[in-house]
Parts: C-alpha cells; structure tokens; sequence
C-alpha cells in the first residue's frame, strides 16, 4: 500500500511537471497568435491571444517555481520560433491550439491526460 501512495504522489508530480511545460508551451503559442493577429491588423483576436498567452503563464507559476517557468517559456518560445521559420504558423497552430484550448479551459482533464500518459 505504501509504495502505491508513493507512485501515486510521483505521478501526480510528473503529471503536474508536465502540465506546467504544457503551459509554458501555450504561453508561447499564444504570443506568437497575438504577434500575427495584430501584424494583420485584427486587434481583438491579439488581445485575446495575448489574454491567453498570460493566463497560460499564470497557471504555469501556480504549478511550478518562477525560474522553471523562464525557463520553460524560454525554450518553448526558441522551438516554437524554429517551426514558425520553417513551417509557418499554421504547423503551430496544428500542434498546440487543441491542447492549449484545453489546457485552459479544462486543467483537469489536462491534468488526467498526463496522470495517465505512461
């Protein structure tokens, strides 16, 4: 029984370690949208990408330390940068629109996604 609370508790904290990378992700996902959204002129679409893009961050600090978020973002934002050069915005939106939806609307079913990823 021990060693089952154990696992227990350690997936919960890989899950919530994985929850806040995902978070950082959408963080960056979100700025680049507002970025692209306001070059195109279409400043409600970049203030609710940006909108996002911070409550993505806040939801990432109530998860994990401040310097693990920086860090996070940053190299989520350096991945991101490389496929928006190579692949365009709408490869990004194809790999984290879903999920960031998700992850911000519904933390929970984030949370038992990554509870239950082996």
């Amino acid at each position: 029984m021990l060693f089952g609370i154990n696992t227990h508790a350690h997936d919960y904290q890989r899950a919530k370690a994985n929850l806040g990378y995902e978070y950082a992700e959408c963080s960056g996902y979100y700025t680049y949208g507002a970025i692209a959204a306001k070059e195109n002129g279409k400043e409600d679409l970049a203030n609710q990408s940006q909108k996002n893009a911070d409550q993505a961050l806040k939801m990432a600090l109530a998860l994990q330390s401040a310097e693990i978020v920086q860090a996070n973002v940053e190299l989520a934002e350096k991945s991101q940068g490389e496929i928006l050069k190579k692949e365009g915005f709408s490869r990004l939106i194809l790999k984290y629109a879903d999920n960031c939806k998700t992850a911000l609307e519904d933390p929970d079913a984030r949370i038992k996604y990554w509870q239950d990823k082996e």
